[in-house]
């Protein structure tokens, strides 16, 4: 418990009060004139002891109360503040500077410290900032004091990590760094490779048949993906190869090159002709000479006329000449008036129907081609093999045939030629 403080008036006045009293009381006696004299000496005697007791007495008093102050000195990484201070600790000391520490900076002195008045002392406050170091994904938190990024690297670990895999470190913030696993997987996707077809002319096979040699057989392949995963959640994914597993057996079919001579049947040739005429008639588009406007042939067994594409079996170039009903019956003589003469097949001439040699045997005719026989002539046109003619030393001369009268007008010169013919259908 601290001493009640007394000012000096209080103390001098207890102190003198007795001695006040002891003179009044010789005066009273009326004492002699030495005593008086005593009397006077022994009390300044007695006013310089209390002088002196005055001041023995009054500097406890300011100890008890706390009025000598403590010194301390703060460095900072900002600045030194020297700060006298009647606080009992250091932390106290601290704030009554106004100084802040933050929760992970380092004080050089325990900051419950107590202070002793008078003292002096020094505290050093080391800043020190949070880290978070990222993990594949799991955080790890660290304190220390403000480094540089390659000091941070250096001090993590991280700068020791093997980054050959495409895994990677990075700063997304000052104070944070992040280790990222990257993994790659192989992902297969298998499809199937489909066999491709050739075909192959077979001369001892009958024009218009097919007989399989090779039978076709499909493949298969992987397509090679590689899927990219950062710290475990997939990210991308990309081609990166093929592989096959299997190869595909390519199919060989033989298309039949071989031409059988058949004699000309009366009681059919009509109904063949006519029903591979009707599957052309709708086609022909008659253009001066041609009965068609576009032509190409695609080089790969096919041939497209008007935007419609047909197969063929063969191509031979042959010598193609011209005649139409009303002119050949002109000029034999046949009618008179002239009429527009009928084909061998028994339909009427015209535009589309085309005439083959025919060899005469014992009474039969056996054409180069079979009547109702589909053609493209170069030059020409679609036609169908419907007449016959007498032309033995061209054998495979073909004879087309136009409207009646279309020659006679002279609406187009005519001609002889050697065009390229294609068959696209034989009858069977």
């Amino acid at each position: 418990m601290k001493t009640r403080k007394l000012s000096r008036k209080q103390v001098l006045k207890r102190t003198l009060l007795p001695l006040y009293r002891l003179l009044d009381y010789f005066l009273r006696l009326k004492t002699s004139r030495i005593v008086w004299r005593l009397l006077t000496l022994t009390s300044l005697v007695l006013f310089m002891s209390v002088g002196s007791f005055l001041a023995y007495i009054e500097q406890p008093s300011l100890v008890d109360q706390d009025k000598i102050p403590a010194l301390i000195r703060i460095a900072q990484p900002e600045q030194t503040v020297e700060w006298l201070t009647y606080s009992d600790q250091v932390m106290q000391a601290v704030d009554e500077a106004g100084i802040v520490v933050g929760k992970n900076d380092l004080l050089s002195l325990p900051a419950d410290q107590n202070l002793i008045p008078g003292q002096s002392y020094d505290l050093t406050i080391t800043r020190r900032g949070e880290f978070t170091f990222l993990w594949s994904g799991l955080a790890v938190n660290a304190v220390s004091e403000p480094i540089e990024s390659v000091d941070l690297m250096a001090r993590s670990g991280f700068d020791l990590i093997d980054l050959s895999d495409g895994s990677r470190v990075e700063q997304p913030t000052a104070d944070t760094l992040a280790y990222i696993a990257v993994d790659k997987k192989e992902f297969r996707i298998s499809e199937v490779i489909a066999y491709s077809i050739a075909y192959e002319n077979d001369p001892e096979l009958e024009v218009g048949k097919t007989a399989i040699a090779t039978p076709g057989q499909n493949g298969s392949r992987d397509l090679i993906f590689e899927d990219t995963y950062e710290n475990g959640i997939f990210i991308s994914r990309e081609q990166v190869g093929t592989e096959v597993m299997l190869e595909p057996v390519q199919e060989v079919i033989h298309k039949g090159t071989k031409v059988i001579i058949k004699a000309i049947d009366r009681r059919k040739v009509g109904a063949t002709v006519l029903n591979s005429f009707d599957q052309i008639k709708p086609l022909l588009k008659p253009n001066g000479r041609l009965n068609y406007n576009s032509f190409t042939d695609n080089g790969d067994g096919t041939l497209t006329v008007d935007g419609k594409s047909f197969s063929y079996t063969s191509v031979m170039r042959r010598r193609i000449t011209m005649f139409d009903g009303l002119e050949v019956c002109i000029h034999a003589g046949d009618h008179n008036p002239p009429i527009n003469h009928n084909t061998s097949s028994g339909v009427p001439a015209q535009r589309g129907l085309v005439a083959t040699y025919g060899n005469r045997i014992d009474g039969k005719v056996y054409p180069t081609l079979p009547m109702g026989t589909i053609v493209f002539i170069e030059n020409y046109g679609l036609g169908v093999i419907a007449d016959i003619h007498g032309v033995s030393s061209n054998k495979d001369l073909l004879d087309a045939c136009y409207d009646p009268g279309e020659l006679m007008s002279g609406a187009f010169p005519v001609f002889s030629a050697y065009r390229d013919t294609y068959i696209i259908y034989t009858p069977q």
